[in-house]
């Protein structure tokens, strides 16, 4: 990921978050924080850029996730979903999210992987306004860019100062780190998910 980053520098983290904020389960936001990283280690590029192209991808990710959601419904969604990852059950939470909280849902979802990508295809599916709906997503992008991409930058300048041993200790405690959260978001989609089939039950409509 590193070699890349550093190849093709900020097109890759904007692509990569682009094609994931549209429904495409690729590594956008582990492109962002690596590229971070690298970034306060190496020094050999802007984290402010890096930061910038994460936001331009999200927000033009999140727009065309909306189009494909507002244009084809759940059509192609509920029929080819399963290859990448966006099942009906996965659909059907977004739908409770999008109904209970609306706009709200839109800005949460963006730092929340499971949502990510199913928050723009349920808004536009659901006629959300344009207007709303482009605000709460560059209100979030820009949050969730500069939380990432300035937490990467500073946790790799720090791991400059540190010795090879706490280095180690310090990747063991992140990689529990994550693999906590991992489960944690496991655990409340299996209960979103029970909620979600108790509202919407059977076949979503192909609206």
């Amino acid at each position: 990921m590193i070699d890349l980053t550093q190849t093709y520098g900020a097109w890759l983290v904007a692509a990569l978050i682009a094609i994931e904020s549209c429904g495409i389960p690729v590594p956008g936001e582990t492109t962002l924080i690596a590229s971070a990283i690298y970034a306060g280690t190496a020094h050999r590029m802007s984290v402010w850029t890096i930061i910038a192209a994460a936001i331009g991808g999200a927000i033009a990710g999140n727009l065309i996730g909306f189009a494909i959601g507002r244009f084809f419904g759940y059509r192609l969604l509920v029929r080819y979903g399963s290859y990448v990852r966006l099942p009906e059950s996965r659909l059907k939470i977004g739908e409770y999210l999008f109904r209970h909280y609306g706009i709200a849902a839109i800005v949460f979802a963006r730092f929340v992987p499971l949502l990510r990508s199913i928050a723009p295809l349920v808004a536009g599916a659901n006629r959300m306004p344009l207007r709303p709906f482009l605000a709460a997503t560059t209100a979030s992008s820009v949050a969730w860019a500069m939380l990432d991409g300035l937490g990467g930058y500073y946790f790799g300048r720090q791991l400059m100062r540190l010795s090879t041993t706490t280095m180690i200790v310090v990747g063991l405690v992140a990689m529990a780190v994550i693999a906590g959260i991992a489960l944690f978001i496991a655990r409340h989609e299996k209960q979103l998910q029970v909620k979600a089939e108790q509202e919407f039950p059977g076949a979503l409509p192909r609206r």
